[in-house]
């Protein structure tokens, strides 16, 4: 199988594993100013004003979101309060007339209401809206953005009257009246950290649909752990596939079969990361890491003395680039452990390709381009040799 063939066939299989990795759509109402921008991008990684203005849903709702994306976002870009709420009323009874109608990935599944902490008030129009978007049946859940802590780490009194005054109201919200406060953006110059987000995300875990948790584990940013733990079940899953047809070495006639199977994991697992690079540049780094340059003669015992760093360098040299068929990575790097089964083949690999899923979300400047990032097919190949050797 050579290079474009890989890419060609990790493209395929990308896009099926993300329109089977379905969408979790939020919706996100507040005012103007209110910081709802800014806490899109500390749990998503998402800015609104860089996804462009969005679709029109109703004169002041639009909906943010691209097919085989793990996140769509219904926003209202503001609305002021006095009069306008009624109009507002009116879209949300439209938009949400024929919700419970629509396939499970195009539903709304949950409402994020958020305020200013800062302004020290929740007005009677706020609690309106709040009450009519629950009465059709979806979970709201209520945010105070931007609330400073003391420095002993507690709310300030400002905001716990603030916190009271609205759960007096009694207002449907989910959980049952609980109010969220959180801080998005760490402010170093007044010492105010970034807190309440992870307690806002399990708890929308929990609010949404369990038919949509991948998809919301492949959008949030700040659990790797869940990632993680998606990771772990694709490649058992491809583990015990292997593993059935027997735990015998790999013969050479069967690599390409083995380097297919791989490719699908691979993209499998990069739909489970939601790793945030264009696809034709994700598809081009798995191939560059699933296919080598290296000769055909090649040896497992002289793969085996090669440092990771040489089979980095020798994976992303000018030969990958070359027309013409080239030595899957079975035969190169996989070959490294010599009379593997290909049980153990498809852990290692699975594993190390998500090693190079975590590092491409934690160093998003390396994806930058269209180019292949050396490092990463150096994680590859350091978490590769190190599994595939014990």
């Amino acid at each position: 199988m050579d290079f474009d063939g890989v890419k060609q066939h990790f493209d395929e299989e990308l896009a099926r594993a993300r329109r089977e990795l379905g969408t979790v759509n939020i919706a996100v109402f507040g005012n103007t100013g209110v910081g709802k921008s800014t806490l899109l991008n500390a749990v998503f990684g998402v800015e609104l004003a860089a996804t462009g203005t969005g679709d029109s849903v109703t004169d002041h709702i639009q909906y943010h979101g691209r097919e085989g994306e793990p996140l769509g976002i219904f926003d209202t870009p503001g609305f002021e309060i006095g009069g306008a709420e009624r109009t507002l009323l009116r879209e949300i009874t439209q938009m949400f007339a024929d919700n419970r109608k629509r396939p499970i990935a195009e539903r709304i599944h949950v409402v994020w209401f958020v305020e200013n902490a800062q302004g020290h008030r929740f007005v009677d129009s706020s609690a309106a809206i709040v009450s009519h978007l629950a009465s059709f049946g979806v979970p709201v859940m209520l945010i105070l953005t931007r609330v400073r802590k003391t420095p002993a780490g507690t709310l300030t009194r400002a905001t716990t009257e603030l916190v009271d005054s609205i759960r007096a109201r009694g207002l449907p919200t989910t959980p049952s009246g609980e109010v969220f406060t959180v801080n998005a953006l760490a402010d170093e110059e007044l010492g105010d950290p970034a807190h309440g987000l992870t307690e806002l995300l399990d708890a929308t875990f929990r609010a949404v649909p369990t038919e949509v948790h991948d998809a919301l584990t492949a959008a949030q940013r700040l659990d790797l752990e869940r990632k993680r733990r998606a990771a772990r079940a694709i490649v058992n899953r491809f583990a015990l596939t292997s593993a059935a047809a027997g735990a015998t070495p790999i013969p050479f006639a069967d690599l390409a079969l083995v380097t297919a199977a791989v490719t699908r994991m691979f993209a499998q697992i990069s739909a489970a990361y939601g790793v945030p690079i264009q696809k034709r540049q994700l598809a081009k780094l798995a191939a560059a890491v699933l296919v080598t340059g290296g000769a055909a003669g090649a040896t497992s015992a002289a793969v085996v003395k090669m440092s990771a760093k040489q089979i980095a360098k020798l994976t992303a040299g000018k030969a990958l680039m070359a027309s013409g068929r080239l030595v899957p990575v079975m035969n190169v790097v996989i070959a490294a452990a010599a009379g593997a089964s290909a049980a153990v083949v498809a852990k290692s690999a699975g594993h190390a390709w998500a090693r190079v899923c975590e590092h491409m979300l934690t160093h998003p400047r390396s994806v930058e381009g269209d180019g292949i990032d050396p490092a990463a097919i150096e994680v590859f190949a350091e978490d590769f040799g190190r599994r595939s050797r014990t």
